[in-house]
């Protein structure tokens, strides 16, 4: 057998994307170098207003001015506690640009969670906003918008390639997020790469829908700035309204939009024609047959993307097209990376057989902050690389498939993929192990609706009653966990299924029962109230629904919500944002409120443009 027929994938050749970007050098050269060129283009836009090149990088010099000022330099981390907005854009640039990583939170988080990051990370200030609130009290702050002092810096602090450029924090299997830190080489690395394999170029346009939180919005805040793209950014409210954020995405020209596959499913089932003449980026989470068959009639081009944090948002891709059965591969490495299957010996499996995925290359981060024995854990030596070069354990599986494409195959441990946020199961556990009247907690991901959700398993010590519990528990889950991270469903049991050798037989754990699943509280009395029990009951599943129900106690899902939507927009003529799907509580509450709900929008046509010379968007 030859070795490297399944253990290095060979990438194809590269052009560079821009002048004098190699992956040794950090992002801002190329940036400045942009700015410098086209200073009077818009580089952001926020509804109706902009900035041009110019003024950003007048912004951010200011900014680092400012930190470096204050102590801030190479070494040191900034935590941006801020909205989707121009600020976010010039925090981060200028974090950069003083030789400094940044530290991304979302405002929206619990308030218990983003303590536990600042307190892990301790970074050297917070740049935030006066309306976010208050953060921990020990840490200097920045009001991002509040006028700010002295003139524009000369430049910026030069940095080495295996300098932290950010730290991103995921879940933690011991009840604690952890951050990943992410060197200017690596990020350089992924930049060069989706640019290449996009075709990003100026006088184009990228549509920006993910929280700053999550890894991927990297490459839509900063990449396309490197290219001279605009880009534009979509609010909370317009990412969370399908509707809304398909009639942006035809006003804004869009050609290039970056998503999970739940955000696309919204888009999909409500507004397709809005994805005419749009890339469509799709990763975060495994792509559904029937989605990427919908996105590639629908889109000019689709490609998907694999990639744990650890190894700098995506090392792999995939262009779809056509018509899909099963779940679409996840491809090619990008540059400079290589991907290995694995069994448990470190021993490279054969095509088609199943292993661990391990990643190696430019694209891997430099580890865990503040714990190296984590680093040590994950990041192991290459016994296919160069002496001293080092591999990740993503505990993904996976399989080449007969045409060398690799094949995403579920995961090793309890660690799980929902809505495209990596959640350790350990720490939802952790914080339902908490109340008192616990005795252990339990979390799976099971499929129900087309979707994986969290079940939580309970067993307890005292009282309340099963109910109470379970109503406290859902309170503690949403003041400690990002919302993704709560579980749909409770069920307490006498006891836990164990295995010969006592540990936790998950694979016995009974599914939620109908019970679960089955309002029991009062009739519909109202035309409103019958037409929301009946279509919560379809696109459920459940023979009664009374209107006491709640959308997410019955087990709603995103995706599910997608389709209750387009059901309600249909039968009842109005348009429901799904925030407001997820937040107004009862049938009831919802039935009394249809009223007030905007009018469905008239589907959306997007004007066609001509396609350009060289055109791979």
């Amino acid at each position: 057998m030859v070795m490297g027929q399944w253990l290095n994938l060979a990438t194809t050749p590269h052009t560079q994307p821009w002048p004098g970007m190699t992956e040794s050098e950090s992002v801002l050269t190329p940036f400045q170098a942009t700015a410098a060129r086209i200073p009077e283009e818009i580089a952001v836009r926020l509804k109706d207003r902009h900035v041009t090149y110019g003024e950003l990088a007048q912004r951010v010099s200011r900014l680092a001015d400012r930190l470096i000022a204050g102590g801030v330099g190479r070494g040191s981390y900034v935590a941006l506690l801020l909205p989707r907005s121009v600020d976010m854009v010039v925090a981060i640039l200028g974090v950069l640009s003083a030789g400094a990583a940044y530290i991304p939170l979302d405002p929206a988080h619990p308030p218990e969670r983003i303590g536990d990051v600042l307190h892990d990370a301790r970074p050297a200030l917070v740049l935030t906003h006066s309306a976010v609130g208050d953060v921990e009290a020990a840490i200097p702050k920045i009001l991002m918008d509040r006028p700010s002092p002295g003139s524009p810096a000369a430049g910026f602090v030069m940095v080495h390639p295996d300098d932290a450029a950010y730290a991103i924090y995921t879940s933690g299997s011991t009840g604690k997020p952890k951050g990943v830190v992410v060197t200017h080489r690596a990020l350089a690395n992924i930049c060069v790469s989706v640019a290449d394999l996009i075709g990003l170029r100026q006088g184009t346009t990228l549509l920006a829908v993910t929280t700053p939180a999550f890894d991927i919005a990297v490459l839509e805040l900063v990449l396309p700035l490197l290219c001279g793209m605009t880009v534009v950014l979509a609010d909370k409210e317009t990412v969370d309204d399908p509707a809304a954020l398909a009639e942006l995405l035809v006003r804004s020209g869009a050609d290039v939009m970056q998503a999970t596959p739940t955000l696309w499913q919204g888009l999909v089932e409500r507004h397709p024609e809005a994805l005419s003449g749009v890339h469509a980026m799709v990763g975060g989470e495994a792509l559904p047959p029937d989605l990427a068959t919908r996105l590639c009639r629908f889109a000019q081009g689709v490609t998907n993307l694999y990639g744990p944090t650890e190894t700098t948002v995506w090392s792999t891709f995939a262009r779809l097209s056509g018509s899909h059965t099963k779940p679409p591969p996840i491809g090619q490495p990008v540059r400079n990376t290589a991907v290995y299957v694995l069994d448990d010996q470190l021993t490279a499996v054969t095509p088609g057989e199943i292993g661990e995925l391990y990643i190696a290359g430019e694209g891997l981060a430099r580890g865990y902050l503040n714990r190296s024995s984590l680093t040590a854990t994950r990041f192991v030596a290459d016994p296919y690389g160069p002496p001293g070069t080092r591999m990740y354990r993503t505990g993904d599986l996976g399989r080449r498939n007969e045409s060398g494409d690799l094949e995403f195959a579920g995961r090793v441990d309890h660690q799980v993929k929902l809505r495209g946020h990596r959640i350790e199961l350990g720490e939802i556990e952790a914080v339902l192990g908490t109340h008192p009247a616990v005795a252990r907690a339990v979390v799976t991901a099971a499929p129900y609706n087309g979707e994986p959700v969290l079940v939580a398993y309970l067993t307890r010590r005292k009282a309340p009653d099963d109910q109470d519990l379970v109503r406290e528990l859902r309170g503690l889950a949403a003041r400690h966990l990002p919302s993704a991270m709560v579980p749909s469903f409770y069920v307490v049991l006498a006891e836990l299924p164990t295995t010969s050798n006592g540990k936790v037989d998950r694979a016995a754990l009974p599914p939620p029962g109908p019970e679960a699943r089955r309002g029991a509280g009062r009739e519909p009395g109202t035309d409103p109230e019958r037409l929301l029990c009946d279509l919560f009951g379809q696109v459920l599943g459940i023979d009664h629904v009374s209107i006491d129900d709640n959308f997410v106690d019955l087990g709603g899902t995103s995706i599910v919500a997608q389709r209750l939507i387009e059901r309600m927009r249909r039968a009842a003529g109005v348009e429901m944002p799904l925030t407001e799907l997820f937040a107004m509580g009862t049938i009831e509450a919802l039935a009394a409120n249809l009223h007030t709900l905007p009018a469905a929008r008239p589907s959306l046509i997007r004007a066609s443009r001509p396609p350009q010379s060289g055109d791979d968007l």
